[in-house]
């Protein structure tokens, strides 16, 4: 497959860095929208991407092309690295250069993130940790207002004003069931992070672990290596979060905060794991 192309450009300039994931019911507009909230858009042209579906590299285009809403035609090859085909353009390079080509051509929303000054300097898992709050509350939060909305339809009956249960999601036995599922998702992922059991309690916990304890952590100073055995031993903790969870912990995060969780993944060098990861949410997008 790769013979079949013109010789692609290659990009140089470095940066950082799902289909999308409907929510079971809407709640309310939040002024940014999640992961989970991400639906293409259909004045983008088809973006072709050529390479080995079992690399992270590819894995990992195709991640930061779907959230930008673009469609996306993947066509497994042998290329490696992958190859971009936007229009008459063919572009190929590493995982960053390849970042940056895509916000380049599609600013919104944006994925790579922007340092200030001392930001190279902050421990990694303490970043990781931030986005693992980040996450949870934005849970907690949704699943609060959807009971909140259970429970003012739930007395109504179907056809009346209001309508009861919204059709569209199902039978209210359906919905209660998929609202029982987030509930559950929820709790091991707390659970795993923080061994909490009060959930009312828990975005008050967050922010004193990141005014108190976080500061500490980054007074430490750590050299990289020392920087990705802590960040190793942190994912090798939260198995379930990375492994049969890593969608729908997602799915609480911003494109831009999604992007720079798999680069935090990426910086323990481990290919199988961020493959391994990249490919559940594959796997979980086309059920």
């Amino acid at each position: 497959m790769g013979n079949c192309f013109a010789k692609p450009k290659k990009l140089s300039s470095p940066v950082m860095a799902p289909v999308s994931v409907s929510v079971p019911v809407t709640l309310g507009k939040p002024k940014k929208k999640s992961t989970a909230e991400i639906v293409p858009h259909d004045h983008h042209s088809t973006v072709r991407l050529y390479g080995t579906p079992i690399s992270s590299h590819t894995a990992y285009i195709r991640f930061a092309l779907q959230h930008k809403g673009v469609p996306v035609r993947f066509t497994p090859s042998i290329s490696d690295p992958p190859l971009i085909e936007v229009g008459s353009e063919r572009v190929s390079g590493s995982r960053e250069s390849l970042l940056q080509y895509i916000e380049s051509k599609f600013p919104n929303p944006p994925l790579a993130v922007k340092k200030c000054n001392g930001e190279d300097a902050k421990p990694w898992v303490v970043t990781l940790t931030a986005l693992q709050h980040r996450s949870m509350t934005w849970h907690v939060e949704r699943l609060l207002r959807w009971s909140e909305d259970l429970g003012a339809r739930g007395g109504k009956k179907r056809g009346g004003c209001g309508g009861g249960i919204d059709p569209r999601v199902g039978t209210p036995k359906m919905e209660v069931k998929k609202f029982n599922r987030s509930y559950s998702q929820l709790l091991e992922l707390m659970l795993e992070h923080a061994q909490m059991e009060e959930r009312e309690h828990c975005k008050e916990h967050f922010v004193e672990e990141e005014i108190q304890v976080l500061p500490y952590i980054e007074a430490t100073e750590l050299s990289k290596p020392k920087q990705r055995r802590v960040l190793e031993q942190s994912l090798d903790v939260m198995q379930g979060t990375h492994s049969r969870l890593f969608n729908f912990f997602l799915e609480g995060l911003l494109p831009l905060d999604a992007m720079q969780y798999l680069d935090l993944v990426a910086m323990c060098h481990d290919e199988e794991r961020m493959s391994s990861m990249l490919q559940m949410i594959e796997e979980t997008n086309n059920l």
